[in-house]
């Protein structure tokens, strides 16, 4: 949440309701809003199909910040020790597996713009320029990871699916001042325990409305089958 709320004046994808908050936060609202109507009502389908599209938009600050450190990253040598470096491996890290599962080819293009080598000579992250960057997730980034372009935005003269302009902005390459905190990554840490969290709560919603249907379709059987007891004929005398 905080993370993309940082990014989103970067990349001109701030909300209507306010500059600091991003768009895609609104957007998480209402997707829980609608995660939670589709328990109430018992909808496992559309609790499964919530759930996908709320680990989708999550990674949208993500792909934002390899953006950016793609382009504060740009032909530097893996050797040199700073946090800008550190961050962009980071981020590049926690989408690694999941570009992979999609496009193996783009994942290790984008593990070597992105991550130094280790017991290997260094080398230059972002050899290509932060486009080539951009260009990798263009290859995925609707049909795969089911992203919208308008949500991911453009920064700095870059954006992803197809078109890049230049004309938006210079690069800006210089050293941020981070703090310890910083180089360790622990924007990476929260945004990623978050997104872990909010998935975990939807599972076990999506687990429990299945188990709820299940024992509903179990009453329903029990209802429709026939008594396996003897019928029992009661004689009664009217009259005492």
């Amino acid at each position: 949440y905080n993370l993309a709320n940082s990014r989103c004046e970067q990349f001109d994808t701030c909300s209507i309701y306010g500059p600091s908050i991003a768009s895609v936060n609104n957007l998480f609202f209402d997707m829980f809003e609608g995660g939670k109507q589709a328990a109430l009502l018992g909808d496992c389908d559309l609790i499964k199909s919530v759930a996908n599209k709320i680990g989708n938009v999550a990674m949208v600050p993500i792909v934002q910040s390899i953006l950016r450190y793609a382009i504060l990253n740009d032909n530097t040598s893996s050797s040199d020790i700073t946090a800008n470096i550190a961050k962009g491996e980071l981020y590049a890290l926690s989408i690694l597996p999941i570009v992979k599962a999609h496009n193996a080819m783009i994942a290790e293009n984008l593990e070597e713009s992105m991550i130094p080598p280790v017991d290997a000579p260094p080398s230059i992250l972002v050899p290509n320029g932060a486009k080539a960057v951009a260009k990798l997730f263009d290859a995925i980034m609707e049909s795969e990871l089911e992203l919208s372009c308008r949500d991911v935005g453009h920064t700095e003269g870059i954006r992803v699916c197809n078109v890049f302009h230049d004309g938006w902005g210079s690069y800006s390459t210089s050293e941020s001042t981070m703090s310890t905190a910083d180089v360790l990554g622990w924007e990476v840490t929260a945004t990623v325990i978050g997104i872990l969290s909010m998935l975990v709560i939807i599972v076990l919603l999506a687990e429990m409305c299945e188990r709820k249907q299940e024992l509903k379709d179990e009453r329903v059987e029990d209802a429709d089958a026939p008594s396996s007891s003897p019928d029992i004929l009661y004689d009664v005398n009217l009259d005492g």
